[in-house]
């Protein structure tokens, strides 16, 4: 029992890691499927494209190297590993801390895979998403603050503003951070603020961060960029992106009553499914937290992520809770190591437990949430068209997520140049009608190409198939879901 409990934090650190790895290797999609947000990252990064708002430069930086020189599977497979990579780097992180304010390492081994094994942590590392690196980056920016203020280190103080500055890049809700991070420092020292050379520093890495975004500017004026989701030529442009821009009405759109009635209980059943019965316990964590400083700056990134969320109107808001349900399991495992302090190895088969207990809820619901979406049936059925048509054809799309999935195979696996197939998404009768009857060209938007004379009409939605009958041409069906538009 002695020689167990002083494993040392390496081996147990190594051990989580590689249950992680299994776990998330195991679920890891190979091709295009899920949500076509997912496709796109898996095909923008590798052909140096741009996204929808707010770019992630950072992002997509990482994502072309990586699937660029990673020289084992599909495109898909390689920007899903990265993901997962992005993933463990943050257990990683995740495991630190807690090593960090104290926590035994057999107990954070267990707390870490929990962690890694609930929901939102684990789908995210397994799809070609931001969030997995965006966790990554808020884990980091936690250990070095929280390493500078137990030991004073100024590397740790510079270092954590440069990634923060960083972090940017990639996914701006680490805005939430910024008022735990400027309650940490003038508790800590806020004779560091009376400086100059640290302004100057400050300044100088936002000004790195903000610069990440001439990747928009600078794609946006190549003209052999394959997709251009978002684009612009001036800074004004990318700043009113980065302030919100098209979604800016979104943000902060509940009424006091909506969000006490509605949003919050929300967030409790959000809560208590992702986590199980840590909620409880992390109260606890938080409350006998030896560190008061430490436990304040975690419970206010806590709060004012958990407010910017709840109060952003979108479907997808409770993937921005991310960094709340790591926050969690890391109170968590503080509450448990001073509930259970006289009773060592109780303590981490209790945590050992927990961390089963969330891999068995997991397992199911990532599988049926990454393999059994409804969109991953959609994603296989649009490679079965697109196989159907051969050669030298225009697909006209009927929606957001079929048309990515499609464009993975198009621009990502060369397909357009290859086949000679082409997508048209933003769709117009009149337009498919000049072009069939008068074989007049006309320009893809995303790609500024104007697709060649001569092509195969093909479109698979109902209301376009309505549409280009009354616009007086012919259509019949190729194969399930898949119609051949001509006119004679």
């Amino acid at each position: 029992m002695e020689r167990l409990q002083r494993v040392s934090g390496r081996t147990v650190l190594a051990a989580a890691l590689l249950l992680l790895g299994i776990a998330y290797l195991a679920v890891l999609p190979d091709e295009p499927i899920y949500h076509g947000d997912t496709a796109k990252f898996q095909f923008v990064g590798r052909s140096l494209g741009t996204p929808h708002t707010t770019g992630y430069p950072t992002y997509l930086a990482i994502n072309h190297l990586f699937t660029r020189f990673f020289p084992w599977g599909s495109l898909a497979f390689k920007a899903n590993l990265l993901s997962a990579l992005f993933g463990l780097a943050a257990a990683a992180l995740l495991f630190r801390i807690q090593s960090l304010l104290g926590v035994s390492a057999l107990t954070a081994g267990a707390m870490t895979l929990a962690a890694g094994f609930c929901f939102t942590f684990w789908s995210q590392s397994v799809v070609a998403e931001v969030y997995s690196l965006h966790l990554l980056f808020v884990c980091a920016v936690l250990y070095l603050f929280l390493k500078w203020h137990k030991c004073r280190q100024p590397g740790c103080f510079y270092a954590g503003w440069l990634v923060y500055a960083l972090s940017f890049g990639n996914h701006l809700t680490t805005v939430t951070l910024f008022p735990a991070l400027a309650y940490l420092v003038l508790s800590t020292d806020r004779s560091l603020l009376r400086r100059w050379k640290t302004w100057l520093a400050l300044i100088f890495f936002f000004a790195l961060g903000a610069l990440q975004y001439l990747y928009i500017i600078w794609r946006s004026q190549d003209p052999s960029a394959a997709y251009l989701e978002m684009r612009s030529t001036s800074l004004a442009v990318i700043l009113w992106f980065l302030a919100g821009g098209q979604f800016r009405s979104l943000m902060f759109a509940y009424t006091p009553m909506e969000f006490l009635t509605g949003r919050l209980p929300a967030f409790f059943v959000l809560w208590m499914r992702e986590t199980l019965f840590l909620a409880p316990l992390a109260l606890y964590g938080y409350l006998r937290l030896p560190c008061r400083p430490a436990a304040r700056f975690l419970g206010i990134y806590f709060l004012c992520n958990a407010l910017y969320a709840l109060n952003y109107r979108i479907d997808d808001y409770w993937i921005y809770l991310l960094p709340n349900w790591v926050l969690t399991v890391l109170l968590a495992s503080q509450g448990l190591e001073r509930l259970m302090k006289r009773w060592p190895l109780g303590r981490a088969a209790l945590a050992g437990l927990t961390a089963l207990l969330c891999f068995a809820i997991g397992w199911n619901r990532v599988q049926d949430e990454v393999h059994g979406h409804p969109r991953s049936a959609q994603a296989r059925l649009v490679y079965q068209w697109l196989e159907a048509v051969g050669r030298h054809a225009l697909i006209i799309s009927d929606d957001y997520h079929r048309s990515q999935f499609a464009y993975y195979y198009l621009i990502g696996q060369g397909w357009q140049q290859q086949r000679n197939i082409y997508l048209m998404h933003h769709f117009s009768a009149p337009q498919i009608r000049s072009y069939l009857v008068e074989g007049q060209s006309f320009v893809l938007p995303e790609q500024r190409l104007r697709i060649p004379a001569g092509l195969t009409v093909y479109a698979v939605s109902p209301v376009h198939l309505q549409a280009l009958r009354e616009a007086g041409l012919q259509v019949e069906q190729a194969q399930a879901g898949l119609h051949r538009v001509y006119f004679r």
